[in-house]
């Protein structure tokens, strides 16, 4: 990635007399051929870790099992059942370059945005973090905590340095809005169904966004994902193409609508509240 910029900075400063479309048009060749390039490996990623996760699992059941080859498929917790009936049916890579083409978009969006600086090589690879989470959560409703756990660090590290566009004070505060609301929505919905409706993935997701983007940002994620994933689930029932019982992925939700939040500073709660 620092390499990256390191090249689009010294091509801004070889074009800066040329005119302005010219060495516009060179920066932004140099950043999507080099994030389309980039979105090739998340893909690749969203393949192999989950897979490399599920191998880590078995090896260790069986280092405590040495009397048993594999474990039986009850003794598999669920979410890996997911993952390995999952990874079969993606074994192969894309037809079409959908996560190659989403981080090039986003990356052009982002310069567009905040411009060609330190932090927006942060902002980057929040986005591009969260197009691999999303991207892995969709094909295994699976969110590891070797990618959410670090995520929510960093941010906290970037405002403690002075290095976000929130304070410490927002991005701790944001965190721990991100995870109590999911985790008190989780109880509610098990006491109410007796069955879990959420991850702890998706808790930690969400803590991550709210300590890159604050806790004003949570409230927003929390309402544009609902209220989108309630529509797509509505619009698939009347196709009846999923069941009620059917269970969908919320974490490229919560991507979706974070990306959404700090592209646009869409309020959601701006829009909710005037419509009333």
């Amino acid at each position: 990635m620092l390499l990256i910029w390191s090249l689009a900075k010294l091509i801004q400063r070889k074009c800066e007399n040329f005119k302005g479309m010219t060495m516009t048009v060179a920066l932004y060749t140099t950043l999507g051929i080099s994030a389309f390039g980039i979105g090739t490996l998340i893909h690749a990623a969203s393949i192999r870790i989950p897979a490399k996760l599920e191998a880590d699992y078995l090896g260790d059941y069986q280092e405590l099992n040495p009397e048993l080859k594999l474990p039986t498929p009850e003794s598999v917790p669920s979410s890996f059942k997911l993952v390995k009936v999952r990874i079969q049916s993606i074994a192969k890579l894309q037809s079409y370059p959908v996560t190659e083409s989403a981080l090039t978009v986003l990356t052009t969006l982002l310069v567009h945005s905040f411009g060609l600086n330190a932090s927006t090589a942060c902002l980057w690879v929040f986005v591009a973090t969260l197009l691999l989470l999303a991207t892995i959560d969709a094909k295994t409703m699976f969110l590891p905590d070797q990618l959410t756990m670090p995520l929510l660090w960093f941010g906290i590290a970037l405002a403690w340095v002075n290095g976000s566009a929130i304070s410490l004070h927002d991005a701790v505060g944001g965190a721990i809005l991100g995870y109590g609301l999911l985790w008190g929505a989780y109880w509610i919905f098990r006491f109410v169904m007796k069955k879990e409706g959420l991850g702890y993935g998706d808790f930690k997701l969400l803590a991550a966004m709210g300590a890159w983007l604050g806790a004003t940002a949570v409230i927003d994620i929390m309402l544009f994902a609902t209220i989108a994933a309630a529509s797509l689930s509505l619009i698939n029932l009347c196709k009846r193409s999923v069941k009620l019982t059917t269970e969908i992925p919320f974490g490229p939700y919560l991507c979706l609508g974070a990306v959404v939040s700090l592209l646009t500073e869409l309020s959601m709660q701006e829009l909710l509240f005037a419509s009333l």
